[in-house]
């Protein structure tokens, strides 16, 4: 057991060292910080103090309502920027933190200004399981990598996590995570309205490479680029394999100024999405669908319901957030008028060719109010519509081989097909 007496030897040299205003001393209420041994977080400063020991082991004992510990005068508070996010990009939280089925409630962030920003800043090889995050009404707001349980994740393990409450950035923006590279998320979901400038998505903003699984949203998600009510864009950056996306689903608004907006993605690079479905209704300029508004990757066994519009004649007058916003942006623009283009389509915007590949797949003719799949004419096989009654019936969808056994079901009062762990919940 050395290895554990090294954990609590550390911990203890940096609860003897001064923190100043970062963090209160947390005394917690046993454990020495390794995995069999996990420190007991018991209230708002044991939290606060999670940052002392980066690779250390947590588990929450109860509930903790920060409100009290971030409100003025009080640790949590800073200046009114509120709780400091634990980890940093040089020094990430690499530990495990286990929720034990317990939550943190009242916890609010404003740091315009800040990259890596929620609960965690900056995680990598972690593992955050079982926790559930409550937003203050004044929610969470950074600048780049911001959501309400991590904002910047690197190759960690999420499981059975869920966060509420509005969350605001720049350039990856997610209810649940801002970025996600290589990662795993399974079982966990986001309620909140999720807005950005770029790669927002209501439960991840970006996705690069790992997977995705039984998970969903139900917030409106507002974006320049790449929204969508999962996730803002999905693509390989720095992953062999791309990202993969299977048996989860989103309902909530999706609302993209400029370009990919999509039910359940914006902007899909590469990767695959299978066994999954998106329900509520979208809007944007260019590339928008149902489902993902502009589709490079791989669609299987998935459908879209909601309704698909352009929207034309949009006025962005706030020039040096349009520029901020924008990677591409080449100087400051002042006022820029968009006006509609073609490829709204009921499942995808638009698809590229070979590479953007759709089995198996449908969308609701009558709820999208689109009759053609793809809005840039580009459908190929694997991709139909039908009317409402028919997306309502198993057998339209058992012909194509999904599976009513195992993954879907049809809901017994009636309706369009859900996730088989969606009716055992």
């Amino acid at each position: 057991m050395m290895w554990a007496w090294r954990f609590a030897g550390a911990l203890a040299l940096a609860l003897a060292a001064p923190l100043g205003a970062q963090a209160a001393h947390g005394n917690f209420g046993g454990g020495d910080g390794s995995w069999v041994s996990p420190l007991r977080v018991e209230d708002a400063a044991d939290l606060d103090a999670v940052r002392l020991c980066m690779r250390c082991s947590y588990r929450l004992m109860g509930d903790i309502d920060l409100t009290e510990y971030l409100a003025p005068g009080n640790p949590g508070h800073h200046g009114g920027a509120g709780w400091l996010p634990i980890g940093e990009k040089e020094q990430r939280f690499i530990g495990d933190f286990d929720g034990a089925g317990h939550k943190i409630t009242g916890l609010w962030i404003q740091r315009e200004g800040m990259d890596g920003v929620g609960l965690f800043g900056f995680t990598r090889d972690a593992s955050i399981a079982n926790l559930g995050v409550q937003l203050a009404p004044g929610g969470v707001r950074g600048r780049d990598f911001v959501g309400a349980l991590t904002g910047n994740d690197d190759r960690s393990s999420i499981f059975h996590c869920h966060a509420a409450g509005s969350v605001s950035g720049h350039v990856y923006v997610g209810g649940l995570v801002g970025v996600q590279f290589d990662g795993v998320i399974t079982g966990s979901h986001a309620t909140g309205h999720v807005t950005g400038g770029s790669d927002a998505g209501g439960l991840v903003g970006h996705h690069a490479g790992g997977s995705i699984a039984d998970s969903y949203a139900t917030g409106n998600v507002t974006s320049y680029y790449a929204a969508g009510g999962l996730v803002g864009e999905q693509t390989n950056r720095r992953s062999l394999t791309g990202s993969r996306i299977a048996g989860s689903y989103a309902t909530g608004n999706v609302t993209g100024y400029l370009e990919d907006a999509g039910g359940l993605v914006g902007r899909q690079v590469t990767g695959s999405i299978t066994e999954s479905y998106a329900t509520g209704s979208v809007t944007g300029e260019a590339r928008v669908g149902g489902l993902v508004g502009d589709n490079d990757g791989r669609i299987t066994s998935s459908y879209a319901t909601g309704s698909v519009r352009l929207a034309s004649g949009v006025e962005l007058r706030d020039g040096a957030s349009l520029a901020g916003y924008l990677e591409h942006a080449g100087g400051r623009v002042e006022t820029q008028t968009i006006t509609a283009h073609p490829g709204a389509g009921g499942l995808v915007g638009s698809r590229h060719g070979r590479s953007g590949n759709i089995f198996s797949s449908f969308f609701d003719t009558q709820g999208t109010g689109q009759t053609q799949g793809v809005g840039d004419g580009n459908g190929g096989a694997g991709l139909t519509g039908l009317t409402t009654a028919q997306m309502q019936t198993q057998a339209a969808f058992a012909q194509a081989g999904w599976n009513f056994t195992r993954v879907w079901v049809m809901p017994p009062g009636g309706g369009y097909p859900r996730l088989a762990w969606q009716m055992r919940r």
